[in-house]
């Protein structure tokens, strides 16, 4: 499908960043989001947040926000 692709460069693009705790050169963090920014403009959802099809349990797989954000990003709850 139209999101597999995306999907796997993401996570090849996540799979040595221990989600986003280490250090990253400023290019990888820019190759990384342009790659997250892609895949979530293939979401079909208009307010995915809001959206009760995206309720329940996450696993935070990368993040930039600064730490201690320990899996909550927001709204989201997750295991960090």
């Amino acid at each position: 499908s139209a999101i597999e692709n995306p999907k796997q460069k993401k996570k090849k693009a996540i799979s040595t960043t221990d989600k986003g705790r280490s250090k990253l050169s400023s290019t990888q963090r820019s190759q990384i989001g342009s790659q997250l920014a892609h895949l979530e403009s293939l979401c079909p959802l208009s307010e995915p947040a809001r959206n009760p099809l995206m309720e329940g349990p996450w696993i935070v797989l990368y993040t930039d926000a600064p730490s201690p954000s320990n899996g909550q990003l927001g709204p989201f709850k997750g295991v960090a």
